[in-house]
Parts: C-alpha cells; structure tokens; sequence
C-alpha cells in the first residue's frame, strides 16, 4: 500500500514498479504509482483495452499515462484517506513549496441504488509556496497502437480512438491540457475530471466536492460493518476495500488482477492476461470473507456462482468481467514493450493450457505446470 503521509518516497521517473495504489468503483480499476501517475487504466471494463498503460510499456514517457509534473520535484508523500478510498498524494520540491494531489472514483448510493460512474475526479492544490506544475494527460488507444485524435471546446478536451471517446472537463485554461503548459498553483483548486463522453452542467468544483463526501462517506459506512482483529485492523481494512473495488458490479466476480503482462520475476518472461475471474480460488476464499463481515461481497459472488450452476453449459475454470467464459484469442500487444522491457505482451487467452515440459524431472514439471497456471 502507498506509504504514510510521513514516509518519503524514492522514485526515480524512468524506473516501473509494483508499489501502485488502486482506484476503482467496481466498474473499472486504475493503478497510480508513488507519484500520482496513472500508469495503468481499463475506463470501459477491467479486461478492455488500456486507456493508460506505461506500466506495461517500459513507462514509457511518450504515452500511455496521466500525471502532474512539478517543477524542481524532490520528493513524494502518498496516503489514502482514513476509511475512505480517496488517494491523496504530495508533491513537494527542494525548496518546500508543494501541492497536493487528491484522487478517487466517484462510488455511492444515489436514487436507491449504487452510483458508479465510468469518471477519475483528480484535485490539486497548493499546499505551501509557489509550485509550478504542468498536466500531461496521454491516452491511448488498441493497446497503444494510436493515439487517436483530439478536439476540443471550452473547457474540455475529447480524446477520440476507433471504438471508444474519452472526455476531459477542467476548470482551468485548456489550453494547459492540450499544450501541457506549465503553470503557478493559484488558491483555487485544479480540477480534471477524465472519463466517459458526457457534458457536465453543473459547477465542477461543487461536483468535485459533493462526489468526494458522498464517496468518503460510504467507504465510511461501508468500513463500519466489518468485524476485524484490533492488532491488523487498518490493513485488513484496506485490503477489504481494494478487494471490494475489483468485485465487478457487472457479475459479482472478483478480478485476480487489474493489469496484465507483469512477470513473475527477474528475467522472467511476461505472464499472461489473468484479467478474470477465478471461480474455484474465490470460491474457497468465500468462509474467510464471511469471518470479516464481508457479507454482501459474498451475497454478489455466490449469485453469480449460483448463474453459472443454472447455464448449461459445463462450468469453466475462468470467467470475464461480466460473468461470461472467457474465450477471447490471445492477442500479441506489438505495441507495448512489456514492463521494464521484460518480454511480449498478451491480452486474453486461456489461463489453464497443456503444459509444454521443457524441463528434466518432476522438478521441471513442477515449475512448468506452475508457469502455466499462474503466468
């Protein structure tokens, strides 16, 4: 998890790593790492094409992203927010002047039912002196082989791939988006909000703060029904969380993870896309997730456990996003040079196939069949 408000982080710009933060509402996930860059983002589904994907492409510092650029960066403080899913993340220089950036993914009860919308709400503000930041904001499109095209108006940037529209609303110039022009942090709060294709009519920055109360709050709520030990109560409780984000609303799975093509290890070659849902793994999680009072976490699973058992056709060892099997061809990502540069990338594709023994042994066969059910 990101480090406490007091705990400097040492990042260098050009280096991946693994030490993300999540943000979802159980629609779709990002990953932000320990400089507020978003490194990895599924805006439609958990399993669709990447809007943001450095993490899997060298973090690249072309495209594929979304961050704030400080000028003369020093250091990094990252935290969430107490119970609540908000992310909150310090940039500060080497002369102390520093800005706070703070984002989420709206996720509430609105008009009886849970809203969710496909929107990242980011916030900046001057904390202390004069700080002097640009926004970069460099989505991609079919797993980074174009970039799409732009337009424009007022107050917001459209950016446009061959299947899917994204929007940016801001309240500051936009040409500071298109241009990426560096600008002093006024007291008004930066506001940038990016998702789906639709106009905002009201004031963004009484959206920015009633969708941020009403998050916070029903993690708040949320967090309350739990029953944890008092010696690890705050991690477990992040954890809850993180795993309640990466429940998709659409079937009631649980995603075994948010990005793909990580390797297992040091010169290891890419694992593969394992963007799913494990049936049989989570269904033998489910007793511990009773013991913590995750209740209805595992009301939505055992519902969708519970639609599989009534199809007809015979269960499958993994599932997408929403519940159907997962029969998507595994695809080469030509365009994407693997994290750190560590072998190819491939989206879909079975996760469980004949396992190809090339090692001498029943040490070599372990290794293999293991390579083949988790990488």
């Amino acid at each position: 998890y990101p480090a406490t408000p007091t705990t400097p982080i040492d990042v260098s710009p050009s280096m991946s790593t693994v030490d993300l933060a999540v943000i979802g509402n159980g629609m779709f996930g990002a990953l932000v790492d320990a400089r507020g860059r978003f490194v990895w983002c599924c805006m439609d589904t958990f399993d669709g094409d990447p809007v943001f994907n450095c993490l899997v492409n060298n973090n690249s510092d072309k495209t594929g992203f979304y961050d704030v650029v400080l000028e003369d960066f020093e250091r990094a403080e990252q935290t969430y927010q107490a119970s609540s899913t908000v992310l909150i993340t310090t940039l500060i220089t080497s002369k102390g002047d520093a800005v706070e950036i703070r984002d989420f993914a709206p996720r509430f009860v609105h008009y009886d039912r849970v809203f969710r919308p496909f929107q990242l709400f980011r916030t900046v503000k001057r904390l202390k002196g004069d700080p002097r930041i640009s926004i970069r904001i460099r989505p991609t499109f079919q797993y980074n082989s174009t970039d799409g095209y732009q337009t424009r108006g007022s107050q917001h940037v459209r950016f446009c791939g061959p299947k899917n529209t994204w929007r940016v609303t801001t309240n500051m110039p936009i040409r500071r988006v298109l241009e990426e022009m560096p600008f002093l942090v006024s007291d008004e709060p930066v506001i940038i909000i990016f998702g789906s294709d639709e106009s905002f009519t009201n004031s963004l920055s009484q959206v920015a703060v009633e969708f941020e109360t009403k998050t916070t709050n029903y993690w708040k709520t949320w967090c309350s029904s739990l029953c944890l030990p008092v010696e690890y109560q705050e991690v477990l409780m992040r954890g809850a969380m993180t795993l309640a984000t990466m429940q998709s609303e659409d079937s009631g799975a649980f995603l075994s993870s948010l990005s793909m093509g990580l390797p297992l290890g040091p010169f290891c070659s890419a694992s593969r896309d394992a963007r799913v849902c494990r049936l049989l793994d989570e269904c033998l999680a489910l007793p511990v997730l009773r013991e913590v009072g995750l209740l209805e976490v595992c009301r939505k699973f055992l519902t969708f456990a519970k639609e599989i058992c009534y199809r007809e056709d015979a269960p499958q060892h993994s599932y997408n996003s929403w519940g159907s099997p997962q029969d998507r061809k595994r695809e080469w990502a030509p365009y994407l040079a693997g994290y750190r540069g560590m072998g190819e990338v491939h989206s879909g594709g079975p996760l469980l196939e004949e396992a190809r023994m090339e090692g001498n042994g029943e040490a070599g066969d372990t290794w293999n069949q293991t390579a083949v059910i988790y990488g």
